[in-house]
């Protein structure tokens, strides 16, 4: 079994996790649509963004609840989202062009390809992608997240 990558919100370390290998989700032909909502926690995902590393894509799924979706208090009152710095990291290392929008919630790194196919990361990968995230330091947030951050603190 191959792995993915899970940011999760607060999290200073990546958290490795089995996922199909794309022999797996080709020969299968199925969604894993499940899993994703397994992993991340969430009832519905965005691709949210498509980082270049070599030759594959890493791609990142998205908790497309994270902004309204926090964690629920003692109280049993909704918090605010949870800014992912660690997921934050990544996309602000890799699109330096301009500024980027904090992301908040539970995200899943996992490989694609031009058919669409999204399946885990082997050795090889999975040693260049989590050297992406190891330059990533969370604790680098841009004005813009800064101010994410400060309305809901």
């Amino acid at each position: 079994m191959s792995k993915a990558i899970l940011l999760v919100p607060g999290a200073t370390e990546p958290k490795l996790v089995d996922f199909p290998s794309r022999e797996q989700v080709v020969s299968s032909g199925e969604s894993n649509l499940s899993l994703y909502y397994a992993l991340i926690g969430c009832s519905m995902i965005s691709v949210g963004l498509s980082l270049k590393m070599g030759d594959y894509e890493a791609v990142i799924i998205i908790d497309d609840e994270g902004l309204y979706n926090g964690p629920v208090s003692e109280d049993g009152l909704r918090m605010p989202a949870l800014y992912n710095a660690l997921a934050s990291g990544i996309v602000r290392n890799e699109y330096t062009a301009g500024p980027t929008s904090p992301i908040v919630g539970t995200g899943l790194i996992v490989q694609g390809d031009d058919d669409g196919n999204l399946f885990g990361f082997e050795e090889r990968e999975l040693t260049a992608v989590m050297a992406k995230i190891d330059a990533a330091d969370p604790r680098e947030a841009t004005p813009r997240e800064l101010e994410f951050i400060a309305n809901f603190v």
